[in-house]
């Protein structure tokens, strides 16, 4: 689960990490919940948020099964809870 992820960090190495990543094998067997908050927008998440879900679909990999949700009418801080309930109930296959 990645709740309003800090992708920028490090001037987004975790960017450079996948790419790496994705030179030496295109599969990524693994399941993610990836979320923020609409009002995410001065920090920079929800773009950093948009920008990975457009290459992880892009990359296509085999194994990895992702879901994007934006929370509306929240910030950084208010995600948390509405983001791990929801999270958890995604990665364990309680809902789709």
């Amino acid at each position: 689960m990645a709740i309003s992820p800090s992708l920028w960090v490090n001037y987004q190495n975790i960017s450079k990490f996948e790419e790496q990543y994705y030179a030496k094998s295109k599969i990524l067997n693994g399941k993610l919940f990836l979320c923020c908050g609409n009002l995410e927008v001065l920090n920079l998440v929800w773009h950093n948020v948009d920008l990975l879900e457009y290459k992880l679909k892009d990359r296509r990999y085999k194994g990895l099964v992702f879901k994007k949700q934006i929370f509306q009418g929240y910030a950084h801080v208010g995600t948390a809870k509405p983001g791990i309930w929801k999270g958890l109930k995604y990665v364990l296959k309680l809902t789709d």
